[in-house]
């Protein structure tokens, strides 16, 4: 393996890390793990309609990311 491609997957590894947290700090159908974590408790109604949507709006950069470094791994290789 190449330095690039050895960055390119510890990159790839730190960005599905990050994407699995915030996924589950999104609140779904239920609670969620956001309950476990009480995050919900200290959110107001409106709050937590903004926090969800910037936690949405952060998964799909981290996923866009994700997919550009996994293109620049394989392309460069």
């Amino acid at each position: 393996m190449t330095t690039l491609a050895i960055i390119g997957a510890i990159a790839m590894i730190v960005v599905s890390i990050l994407i699995i947290v915030v996924v589950s700090l999104q609140e779904g159908k239920g609670d969620g793990i956001t309950a476990l974590a009480g995050v919900s408790a200290f959110l107001t109604d409106s709050n937590d309609r903004s926090a969800n949507a910037k936690l949405s709006k952060l998964t799909k950069i981290l996923a866009i990311i994700f997919v550009v470094i996994t293109l620049l791994v394989y392309i460069l290789q």
